[in-house]
């Protein structure tokens, strides 16, 4: 029998985040992969959103995330941000 042997490891991981919207009734998807969470990513991710769908009006449903509600934000004309009530769990999807 063969001894198993001993040695350190540090498992390797990349973490990432998907920002996306789903039509309740269609099932439809739209969704952008990011390496992180901040307000750029966000505007990037509601920019290319509006285009996809630019002839609708587009609600997202959002918690209340720093960057949902950056200064810098510019929504365009299309989307309508619904937020939720803070300390409302169960509503978040």
């Amino acid at each position: 029998m063969g001894v198993k042997p001993l040695s350190r490891w540090q498992w390797q991981f990349k973490a990432f985040w998907l920002y996306g919207a789903v039509e309740p009734t269609t099932g439809e998807q739209f969704f952008l992969q990011f390496t992180h969470v901040d307000s750029r990513c966000y505007q990037l991710f509601l920019d290319e959103f509006s285009k996809a769908y630019p002839e609708s009006l587009n609600i997202l449903h959002v918690d209340n995330g720093a960057f949902h509600k950056a200064k810098d934000l510019v929504i365009p004309d299309n989307i309508l941000l619904l937020f939720q009530p803070p300390y409302s769990p169960e509503l978040n999807p």
